[in-house]
């Protein structure tokens, strides 16, 4: 929201040329983050059909108010919104998982998404593909993918390597994921059911509030 005001109200403005730049400087964050949630969704799906449907629906419904934004009219060619770049990322992960540790085809498998990436116009493009695809493939390495994601982020331009702020909120998930299961052992062992119930039904409106937030 905050890199979309910017490019929308802001861009042309001289007097907002600071305003401009901490607004788009703080949106670098969100993408990155999309990419981490969806692999986490991709990991913890029921259901990775209805999950590959939603993502359809919304980048659809998306796509004229983003043309609209974008380019001034209700429809065109010359780009597509993020959520078309989530789609071709989790499509990329699902063929991951398929083939498992085979370096070659992991290759090949990222550079054919990123290439219908770039082909397509998606937002991010081969971005996305490859963050997405370093997020899920060391999801267990933390120290490679810091690496990693610091070096994709850092030649992505003058503004985009302002992405590296996210991944300390990455971390702080990580760490929250560990907590939770240390919870929900010694929820486990006590037999604490009444408390852990409260806890899942706060997390559920939570969450209803984040996914419908983003289209």
């Amino acid at each position: 929201v905050c890199d979309h005001i910017a490019y929308c109200f802001l861009m042309d403005t001289a007097s907002c040329h600071t305003a401009y730049l901490a607004l788009r400087i703080l949106g670098r964050v969100a993408f990155p983050l999309f990419c981490f949630l969806l692999v986490q969704g991709f990991l913890y799906t029921g259901n990775l059909r209805r999950y590959f449907l939603r993502l359809f629906l919304f980048a659809f419904l998306s796509e004229i108010p983003f043309d609209l934004f974008a380019y001034h009219r209700f429809f065109s060619f010359r780009g597509q919104n993020v959520l078309f770049t989530l789609i071709l990322s989790l499509f990329s992960l699902f063929l991951l998982e398929r083939i498992g540790k085979r370096p070659v085809f992991i290759l090949l498998i990222l550079a054919v998404c990123s290439f219908l990436a770039m082909i397509l116009k998606t937002d991010y493009a081969s971005e996305g593909i490859l963050l997405t695809g370093v997020l899920y493939l060391w999801r267990e390495e933390r120290l490679n993918q810091f690496v990693t994601l610091c070096v994709l982020m850092g030649i992505q331009g003058w503004i985009n390597p302002f992405q590296i702020l996210s991944l300390p909120l990455i971390w702080f998930y990580y760490a929250g994921e560990k907590g939770v299961s240390e919870q929900n052992a010694l929820v486990a062992k006590e037999g604490n059911l009444s408390v852990h119930k409260e806890k899942n039904v706060r997390k559920r409106t939570v969450q209803k509030y984040f996914y419908y937030f983003p289209p």
